[in-house]
């Protein structure tokens, strides 16, 4: 994910081989010599997706180890500053999503985040809806986006500006 400010590429959360990761690194583009640690999430999760929007970073969903998450966390850095920044929880999704995909991209001065299919964790259900956060000013609300036509999981999404 790429924030405002100076260019940094964020690797967040993760699976070791034994467990979920809670662990945010960050690895700044103009000297890439080495990773350094930023602050970690409130909650360990592998299998998650990633979105940035102007200041805002922001993880979905995913597998701690022992539930699949519907929870989302948010890491603003105004001014592009990653010191003393820390996550804080936002309303979680409708449902559990472990390898989901998201994006988000400015409109009308609000951050929206889509955040579409994935595993919800029960049984072998591969998800086809699709969940968008908008982020105003005065709060954060979700809506309910139109189901894909075929459930998937593990796929990309992104926003797009198409030629007329």
């Amino acid at each position: 994910a790429w924030l405002a400010g100076p260019r940094v590429v964020v690797a967040t959360g993760g699976w070791d081989g034994k467990r979920s990761l809670a662990s945010v690194e960050l690895l700044e583009w103009e000297d890439p010599s080495k990773w350094r640690e930023m602050a970690r999430l409130q909650i360990a999760r592998c299998s998650l997706a990633c979105a940035v929007s102007n200041d805002r970073l922001l993880v979905f969903g995913g597998w701690d180890g022992k539930s699949y998450l519907a929870s989302v966390e948010e890491l603003e850095v105004p001014g592009g500053s990653v010191q003393g920044a820390s996550w804080k929880l936002l309303p979680p999704m409708s449902v559990p999503r472990s390898y989901c995909a998201a994006s988000g991209h400015v409109h009308k001065g609000n951050m929206n985040f889509v955040v579409l299919g994935g595993w919800d964790g029960d049984g072998a259900a591969r998800l086809s809806s699709a969940e968008m956060l908008s982020c105003s000013p005065t709060g954060q609300h979700w809506q309910r986006l139109p189901d894909m036509t075929s459930p998937r999981y593990g796929s990309a999404c992104c926003w797009a500006i198409l030629p007329s």
